[in-house]
């Protein structure tokens, strides 16, 4: 009743206050290989979300948080004969957003409830490739957009056991149906020079705008909570998104399927607190675990991850 649960918004029924949560994240990766390491560091938005309480059976929210994004810069260079160096960059920038509405419902034990998003955003890739030793070789950049703009919709259900001496078992489900996206798609070839560091524009292979749709596919996962009133919460979930059937541009393939299993506890000593006990008892201990097959499958090895929060 005084936490957001953005994702099942069949929870928004429990709402009991009007909140308002924002957060901003941090993000440093490193990535290493056997005679290289990478760091980079971003900084962004996270999300914001309103939950207001509109009747003691229903609740309602809007918020805006990031659906997905993009972030890389990659760098090779090769020795080709009678050419001399070559110099291979790729890179990829944006993301897309989701503006949300969101409410729950509740109907004695069952609570239930449905996420209404208009997702937008753009994703940009752009390749080079630049011969720095030769004057007798144009250079080319590819660059494409791809921008999007749709509705998109999920849904949630919950079901509450209420036990004596405050013990309590909820179950629940979330899913989201396969989706087609609407997006245009921008391409430019081109080759050029660069001139005392300036690039300069020699031919256009390829100016292209195309419309098409993206298909998202469908989404379902459920858990389990047994909580011990306001002091103990012990929480699993599972999912699984069926990415093979990603389609982009009619290309197809390009993607696995995912699962993504994850458990957590919280534990809060004493919530009511008085004021002049310490401020630790009313903290909120989180701890949980995560485990994730990740859709992509590079050079035939397969992506793992695993979280510890």
């Amino acid at each position: 009743p005084f936490n957001i649960n953005s994702a099942n918004p069949a929870s928004l029924a429990s709402t009991r206050l009007t909140i308002f949560d924002f957060g901003v994240i941090d993000n440093s990766t490193q990535i290493s290989s056997s005679s290289q390491n990478y760091t980079t560091n971003r900084t962004g938005f996270a999300y914001a979300t309103l939950v207001i309480p509109v009747a003691k059976w229903w609740g309602s929210c809007i918020g805006l948080r990031p659906y997905s994004d993009v972030g890389y810069n990659i760098l090779t260079q090769q020795t080709q004969n009678n050419i001399g160096q070559v110099n291979y960059s790729y890179t990829g920038q944006g993301g897309i957003n989701q503006l949300f509405w969101g409410n729950g419902f509740k109907i004695k034990n069952l609570y239930v409830g449905a996420n209404l998003a208009f997702l937008f955003g753009n994703f940009t890739y752009t390749s080079r490739d630049s011969f720095p030793t030769s004057s007798y070789f144009l250079n080319t950049k590819y660059l494409q957009k791809t921008t999007f703009n749709d509705l998109y919709y999920s849904f949630g259900l919950q079901y509450k056991l209420q036990f004596r001496k405050g013990w309590s078992v909820t179950f629940g489900a979330t899913g989201s149906m396969q989706t087609s996206l609407n997006t245009q798609q921008t391409t430019l070839d081109i080759n050029y020079m660069n001139v005392l560091g300036v690039e300069v524009d020699k031919d256009t292979n390829i100016n292209a705008t195309k419309n098409a749709k993206i298909i998202i596919p469908m989404t379902i996962g459920g858990g389990i909570v047994i909580k011990k009133s306001e002091k103990l919460l012990v929480g699993l979930d599972y999912s699984v998104q069926d990415w093979s059937s990603f389609n982009s541009f009619g290309e197809q393939g390009l993607l696995k399927n995912n699962q993504k299993a994850s458990v957590g506890i919280q534990y809060i000593p004493d919530k009511n607190a008085g004021r002049g006990e310490s401020y630790a008892k009313k903290i909120f201990y989180r701890v949980g675990f995560r485990y994730a097959d990740s859709y992509l499958d590079l050079n035939s090895t397969p992506i793992k991850d695993y979280t510890f929060t």
